[in-house]
C-alpha cells in the first residue's frame, strides 16, 4: 500500500457553453463526454434533452434533441452516437443525420427505468448502467450487456446507483462507478462474458458520488467525483495516486481522453464547462478508433 499523499494534477478551463445555446430558465447539466474520430467533442445537456457538439476549433454547436434526458455518450466505430437516456432507454444518432432511433426503451431493460452511462468493448457489444431509483435504501440498480446479436444480458442488479462504467482493454474487467454508494467496484469477465467475482475496489466520502469513468492504456482509472468537484486516478490496487483539480472547478460528471494522447477533459456540469488537463498516461484506445 502507497499511504502517500496524491500528487496533484492542475487542469485549466479549455470552454464555456455560450449564452446563445443556453435556454432560459433551465440550468445546464453537461455530462456524457465522448470524442469522435475527428476529434470533436460531444455532450449531453440533460435538462434540455440535448447533444451539443464542441469542435476541435472550439466551435459550439446543437447536434439533435432526443426528446428525453440524454446523459452518458459512447461513439460507434460506425461513427454513430449512442446515447444512454434516463427517459427513453439507449438510443442511436446518425451517422450523417440527425435522425434518433430508439435501440432500447425502458420497457426493454426488464423494467429499470432508462439509462446511465455506457461502453462498447472491442467486438462492439454495449455496456450499461441503468440506476432507476436505486440507492443505499433500495440497492437494485443495474448494468446491462447488449450484445452485437441483440441479446439483452443482465449482469448485476444489487448495485446502489451505478453510474459510469468502463472496460480494460481486454474486456477481462468491468468497473462501475457507484454514485449513492459512493465507490467504485469491479466485477471480472469471463470468456463468454459472464460476471465472476465482484469487489469494492475503492470507497470514496461526500454527499453525491462518483460518476463519470475513463481508463488510460496502462489501467489507471480516472473517477469524475461530483461532490467533491475534482477527478482522481485510481491504479489496481485502488490506491488514488494523483488528483486531477482547480480552484474553480465545481461539479464534475465525466471525463473522457483525447484520443491518441494524454489529454483529459473534464466536464463541469454546474457550470456548463470543459476543463483540459495533462495526464501521466495516454488514452486507452476505444472501440471507436479500433
Amino acid at each position: 500500500m502507497d499511504f502517500e499523499p496524491p500528487l496533484v494534477i492542475e487542469a485549466r478551463m479549455l470552454s464555456k457553453m455560450p449564452n446563445k445555446l443556453r435556454r432560459r430558465g433551465t440550468d445546464c447539466s453537461l455530462r456524457g463526454a465522448a470524442f469522435d474520430r475527428a476529434g470533436n467533442l460531444f455532450l449531453s445537456d440533460t435538462p434540455s434533452g440535448r447533444i451539443l457538439r464542441l469542435s476541435r476549433a472550439g466551435q459550439w454547436e446543437l447536434v439533435v434533441e432526443t426528446g428525453g434526458s440524454p446523459q452518458g455518450i459512447a461513439v460507434h466505430q460506425d461513427g454513430s452516437l449512442w446515447v444512454a437516456d434516463a427517459q427513453r432507454g439507449l438510443l442511436r444518432v446518425g451517422p450523417g443525420t440527425e435522425a434518433v432511433r430508439e435501440l432500447l426503451g425502458r420497457s426493454g431493460t426488464q423494467a429499470a427505468p432508462g439509462a446511465k452511462d455506457l461502453v462498447f468493448d472491442g467486438r462492439g457489444n454495449c455496456y450499461f448502467t441503468s440506476p432507476g431509483n436505486s440507492g443505499m435504501h433500495d440497492p437494485t440498480g443495474r448494468v446491462f450487456r447488449l450484445g452485437v446479436d441483440g441479446r439483452l444480458d443482465l449482469l448485476l442488479s444489487n448495485v446502489p446507483g451505478p453510474s459510469g462504467i468502463v472496460l480494460d482493454r481486454d474486456a477481462t474487467k468491468l468497473f462501475v462507478a457507484v454514485d449513492q454508494g459512493n465507490a467504485l467496484w469491479q466485477a471480472d469477465l469471463g470468456a463468454g462474458g459472464s460476471i465472476g467475482s465482484v469487489c469494492l475496489l475503492r470507497s470514496f466520502f461526500g454527499g453525491s458520488g462518483p460518476q463519470g469513468l475513463a481508463m488510460d492504456a496502462t489501467k489507471h482509472l480516472i473517477v469524475a467525483h461530483a461532490g467533491l468537484s475534482c477527478s482522481f486516478i485510481v491504479n489496481m490496487l485502488g490506491e488514488i495516486t494523483h488528483a486531477v483539480q482547480a480552484r474553480h472547478l465545481r461539479n464534475v460528471s465525466s471525463v473522457a481522453f483525447r484520443q491518441g494522447t494524454e489529454e483529459l477533459l473534464l466536464v463541469d456540469s454546474q457550470q456548463g464547462a470543459v476543463w483540459t488537463a495533462s495526464m501521466p498516461d495516454r488514452a486507452l484506445r476505444l472501440f471507436s478508433h479500433g
